[in-house]
């Protein structure tokens, strides 16, 4: 039976590459990025503006922000949801466009990054830089896609530490020689940064590949000199970053930074990415579990075979994760949780993939093991496109869902203010503001940031 099924599906892919190049993996992973694109987009037309959204648009979303009084405002007096590439975006978008008060117009540049999320995973999977099952674990996060039809900057840095991570992965395939793949590495991370200030978690660990692999080929001081300029120039970024970010603290206070204040590093971290599949609290600290035992596993097998040098990306992911600790140890302002772990997803499944492709390469053991862990990792692949597709809602979603009745309440408090003053009732929400002023353009004096 199994025999037959492999003929049949040998003959399907064959007849596919014979008229369009693509073979069935191929025609099954573009098809579902095609989907996972549809889905989100939808959503983001249809569902309602978020608490967040809302704040982020009324407050800072103004041509002014291209201004030098406005870039000084912005810099000085920002909230820790004002993510600073997607304001800027979306009031560009709206310049282009002329169109106030649109949830789709202000989800615009969040469903672009999606769209070169997609584009950038297809590029260097044909190229053979990843394989069908990384492209599957980074489309099918449920969690992830949906905040590309928000507009947020969280996966907006997801796309931007992708794009860099692709760039390390090509600079590592050049020896190390190619200098371009490690200048657009630097900068699609400052980008990154740019978009969600949390992403400064993660330069530490690039920054030591960086700096290991150049001075083991010897080329350290030669590329300082070389590219001293440029250099200056991406740490005073940097600079002007971490000086925006502690800003950002002080204007919106510690306990509105993060939200895993009241938890442990175990529940933010390894059950937090857990949580993003599964929302039942036994089942997800299971997989933090097991999260926990396969890294552990991965680094003993890694450091037993002597090949844990040769994992970029894995060696990263465990200098991220202790900077993530060493974080909360300092400042204790509270972990990264939740949503604040988007921007480093595609980083954390491409370190787990290269650590496991590498000790499945190099395993002295019969040969039976290799087609054991394809078994697995398919298996897994179809878990997780299961879940994707259970957690399937155009309506709402996991975040901020409590808040889509407001559109309704805002109709009524419109048509309350028309025909009666005395009887319109006080308003509360950003959300509500918005709508307000969606709703014939209504003027309020003064308005709540006057």
């Amino acid at each position: 039976m199994l025999n037959k099924i492999r003929e049949l599906n040998e003959r399907i892919n064959g007849r596919l590459k014979e008229l369009t190049g693509k073979g069935t993996v191929d025609w099954v992973l573009l098809l579902f990025m095609i989907f996972s694109f549809c889905i989100t987009l939808i959503r983001a037309a249809v569902t309602q503006v978020t608490f967040d959204e809302a704040q982020t648009y009324l407050q800072y979303c103004d041509p002014k922000i291209f201004g030098w009084n406005g870039i000084k405002d912005i810099y000085w007096n920002s909230f820790a949801n004002n993510h600073l590439l997607n304001t800027y975006l979306i009031t560009i978008s709206e310049l282009l466009f002329k169109q106030k008060y649109s949830e789709f117009l202000i989800r615009l540049p969040s469903l672009l990054f999606y769209v070169i999320f997609l584009i950038s995973i297809w590029v260097t999977y044909r190229k053979k830089l990843i394989s069908a099952y990384v492209v599957i674990f980074l489309t099918s996060n449920y969690y992830v896609s949906e905040f590309y039809g928000l507009a947020r900057g969280y996966a907006m840095a997801n796309t931007l530490v992708f794009l860099s991570c692709i760039c390390m992965i090509l600079w590592k395939r050049s020896s190390y020689e190619t200098d371009r793949y490690l200048i657009l590495s630097s900068v699609t991370l400052a980008l990154g940064v740019f978009a969600n200030t949390i992403v400064f978690l993660v330069i530490p660990s690039f920054g030591v590949i960086w700096l290991v692999r150049l001075w083991q080929n010897k080329r350290l001081p030669g590329t300082v000199r070389r590219y001293f300029l440029y250099l200056f120039a991406w740490f005073g970024f940097l600079l002007v970053m971490v000086k925006y970010h502690m800003n950002v603290i002080a204007y919106t206070q510690p306990e509105g930074v993060y939200t895993g204040r009241e938890n442990g590093f175990f529940d933010c971290f390894f059950a937090g990415y857990a949580d993003m599949y599964t929302r039942n609290v036994y089942l997800k600290n299971v997989l933090g579990i097991f999260f926990i035992i396969y890294i552990v596993s991965l680094l003993t097998a890694l450091l037993y075979l002597k090949k844990l040098d040769s994992c970029d990306f894995f060696i990263s992911m465990l200098i991220f994760i202790c900077v993530y600790v060493v974080t909360q140890l300092i400042f204790r302002i509270g972990y990264p949780v939740g949503r604040e772990l988007i921007p480093f997803w595609s980083f954390m499944v491409l370190a787990l993939n290269e650590g496991t492709v590498c000790v499945v390469d190099n395993m002295a053991v019969s040969g039976k093991w290799p087609g054991i862990l394809r078994y697995c990792a398919a298996a897994a692949c179809v878990a997780v496109l299961v879940i994707f597709a259970r957690r399937l809602d155009v309506t709402s979603t996991t975040e901020w869902n409590h808040e889509y009745g407001l559109r309704e309440f805002m109709i009524k408090q419109y048509m309350a203010c028309n025909g009666d003053e005395d009887g319109f009732e006080p308003v509360h929400s950003m959300v509500e503001w918005f709508y307000m002023w969606k709703l014939d353009n209504i003027k309020f004096s003064p308005t709540p940031f006057d």
